[in-house]
């Protein structure tokens, strides 16, 4: 003979400790948002650099109070030749950057303007092109944009320097270092 009263009380406190989501909670809508504003292909001169905009936005709905109180974390990456290498990661105040990209990168506007994830990178290589991602991550949700970098131009090396030159349809220009 089993007692109905403690299996049911039971019940409902597994239910207070572990609520299902209801359509007010969450209704398949992203709230997080990634968007980099520009189509197509970014080109860029060897040596030179480039910001790559970007920013990250929530939807007018309301985020639930758990993730609006977690710090987003931020990542940007590059693929190339199907390989994916991460840049950059950022969670609040905390900035983890891959040794490749040490001195060449920066999140322009971030410490002003946490919603602008613009990356700035500078003294661009040949090895610098491929598909960037701007991705967020918030609690449960996650988000992210991709635009594509060609860096043009040619490197040639010398013995003790480094030959760099740029062709436009007007001009060629040699820099030695």
């Amino acid at each position: 003979h089993v007692q109905i009263f403690p299996l049911l009380c039971a019940v409902c406190q597994l239910t207070l400790a572990f609520p299902t989501q209801t359509a007010s909670s969450y209704d398949g809508v992203k709230r997080l948002q990634v968007n980099i504003p520009h189509s197509g292909t970014l080109f860029a001169s060897l040596g030179s650099s480039v910001t790559i905009p970007c920013s990250v936005s929530m939807s007018s709905e309301s985020p639930s109070t758990y993730s609006a109180s977690i710090e987003p974390r931020i990542k940007w990456s590059v693929v190339s030749e199907e390989v994916e290498t991460q840049i950059l990661v950022v969670r609040g105040q905390r900035v983890k950057v891959n040794e490749l990209y040490r001195e060449r990168v920066a999140l322009l506007n971030y410490t002003s303007s946490p919603d602008d994830l613009s990356l700035w990178l500078k003294d661009l290589r040949s090895s610098d092109s491929g598909h960037y991602r701007c991705e967020a991550q918030q609690g449960l949700e996650d988000a992210s944009d991709l635009v594509q970098l060609k860096v043009k131009g040619t490197q040639f090396k010398c013995p003790g320097k480094v030959v760099m030159e740029t062709w436009t349809m007007t001009s060629m220009t040699s820099i030695v270092m």
